[in-house]
């Protein structure tokens, strides 16, 4: 899109030629235009594509731009620099290999080989793996050494310094480990490039010289590692052109860093700031909510009030279920009524801050059989835990459900003990006992997924009531669960959606130690979370929470009464049980 088709926003931002500017896009206000426009008019101006050094956080963020540019801006894709911070260093590395010692001729690990790693060694110290090799990362995100690691967990006091050690070592032995493998890893990558720019002042300078203008999309998302690359790109001229929003920092637990954005112009002396703030695709009810919610944030640029550029209504509910089957059969009445409006079951989401908590979701749209896909979570009826259970079920009540899975392990057949001849009370019990077991297969956050993935399998055998009825269920479910990438309504995690938008989203478990969760202590990016959730539908958000979930009494979050004010009085119509 030329300049002149830009709104006034957009135009002065894609104007900027020279000098550090950061570029804040609210959520649906032309991000990807706004960057794809400034990519053309520098081309325009005079400079080459190969000096434009364009990087996002995500290899589909990475080319979407590509194809993106490449099609509205005509540039060749071998021309261009536009790739990950990632996809950038390794880049870097390979085509000056001499500033890094053995490091290019390393194999860059699999994604699944460093928990491995982490595993073994975690066995060899004796220490519980949880969070290992999440911590192991964000050391490398935040530009620290083994030697840094275990330094700094000297100095720590109480029963913290403990937990410091045992990270600072396993963190040590897995680089040792990774050297006796000739591997790296991701973490390695950008962290080696850095060091090198900043001490190697032949390779700086080189990189300086070829990269004229560098461009960041996402800026709220980036880390320390991912900031002092681009600092030292840069240099004194600080010619980094930066787009994002505060609003929608939500990945703090991968290692991003909101001070970033917010102190850019420190960072970053003489920049400008241009807020985008005309949203193209909400209503402005769904705008009014969301901004009204996002005030009561501390961390952010102050009142930003978004603008929708579309005039139509919004559609605004909230339930108030009894337990979490009845929240679910709420949202699938809706999806239903929706549909039956004419809204197709690919333009409707439902987004959830945990994982599991889509399970009984998932489970009432399959046996409605409505479509679905999947984002950010598994299917049910591939977890190992309902696997198990089907087979143990299997064996104990002899009704044919799981053919082709392994044999119930001794260990669980005596936990579930002698069968009582009830079909029902037996295939709950085996529920039971599953759901008892996994200490002795996993720890951390998947056994909550575990447990609730028994609970709705517990439930479901409670109402079909009969091994026929229930055999019959596993299979006709069983193989809608298969087709969970088909093509229909989208399920899946807030953190999944970011990028994505449709025209109805409903926003289940919206209850206190969920949203904001329980184990995140910056409630402020809980809240961003829930921003980024409701700004992702352009006519219809429905919002629920139980009184009940797995068991436990559960209350409404405080967000939603932040939202039910922002919206006054009649917007949302509230319904319950």
């Amino acid at each position: 899109m030329d300049i002149d088709q830009l709104n006034p926003e957009q135009s002065r931002a894609a104007a900027h030629l020279d000098g550090p500017m950061l570029v804040v896009s609210g959520p649906g206000t032309g991000k990807t235009t706004a960057l794809a426009a400034r990519y053309r008019e520098l081309l325009r101006r005079g400079v080459e594509p190969e000096r434009i050094l364009a990087i996002t956080f995500t290899r589909k963020a990475a080319q979407h731009m590509l194809a993106r540019i490449t099609r509205e801006v005509g540039v060749e894709a071998k021309r261009t620099a536009i790739g990950t911070f990632h996809s950038i260093a390794l880049f870097v590395i390979k085509n000056w290999p001499q500033a890094f010692g053995e490091l290019p001729s390393r194999r860059i690990l699999g994604d699944s080989e460093p928990e491995l790693i982490v595993l073994k060694l975690a066995g060899e110290l004796d220490v519980p793996s949880d969070g290992l090799a999440d911590a192991i990362e964000r050391y490398k995100d935040q530009l620290i050494t083994p030697e840094q690691a275990i330094a700094d967990a000297r100095k720590a006091q109480g029963v913290a310094r403990h937990g410091a050690e045992v990270r600072a070592r396993v963190y040590a032995r897995y680089q040792k480990e990774l050297a006796q493998r000739n591997a790296i890893d991701f973490g390695d990558i950008v962290m080696a490039v850095v060091r090198a720019m900043a001490q190697d002042k032949r390779l700086l300078a080189t990189l300086r010289e070829r990269y004229t203008h560098v461009m960041i999309d996402e800026f709220q998302d980036i880390n320390k590692a991912q900031y002092r690359l681009v600092q030292l790109l840069a240099g004194k001229g600080g010619n980094v052109w930066a787009i994002g929003d505060p609003d929608q920092s939500i990945y703090g637990f991968r290692g991003s860093d909101i001070r970033y954005i917010l102190n850019f112009d420190r960072l970053f002396p003489g920049r400008r700031r241009i807020e985008l703030v005309q949203n193209y695709r909400s209503c402005q009810g769904i705008l009014d909510v969301a901004t009204g919610l996002i005030s009561n944030n501390r961390l952010r640029f102050g009142a930003k009030e978004l603008r929708a550029y579309r005039s139509d209504a919004a559609a605004l509910r909230l339930h108030e279920a009894r337990d979490s089957m009845h929240e679910a059969e709420w949202v699938a009445d809706e999806i239903e009524r929706l549909a039956g409006e004419g809204v197709p079951y690919e333009e409707m989401a439902v987004l959830v801050r945990v994982a599991h908590h889509g399970t009984w979701i998932e489970q009432a749209l399959s046996r409605r059989g409505i479509p679905f896909e999947l984002l950010g979570v598994t299917n049910f009826w591939t977890l190992t835990e309902v696997k198990r259970a089907l087979r143990a079920i299997q064996e104990v009540t002899g009704t044919q459900v799981a053919p082709d899975s392994e044999p119930t392990p001794r260990w669980l057949m005596e936990k579930i003990g002698e069968p009582s001849g009830n079909f029902v009370k037996d295939a709950r019990s085996v529920c039971h006992a599953v759901a008892r077991s996994p200490s002795k297969v996993i720890t951390g956050q998947r056994r909550e997924a575990w447990q609730a993935a028994m609970n709705v399998l517990a439930e479901e055998i409670k109402v079909l009531g009969s091994p026929k009825a229930f055999g019959d269920f596993v299979k006709a479910r069983g193989a809608v669960g298969q087709r969970g990438d088909q093509k229909g309504v989208s399920l899946g995690t807030i953190h999944a959606a970011k990028g994505l938008e449709w025209s109805a989203v409903f926003l289940a478990a919206c209850e206190e130690g969920v949203l904001p969760h329980a184990k995140n202590d910056d409630i402020e990016e809980e809240r961003r979370l829930a921003f980024v959730a409701i700004t992702r539908a352009r006519s219809f958000v429905g919002v629920s929470y139980a009184l009940s979930r797995g068991r436990q009494e559960a209350a409404p979050s405080p967000f939603v009464g932040e939202m039910l004010r922002a919206a006054g009085p009649g917007l949302f119509k509230r319904s319950s049980d």
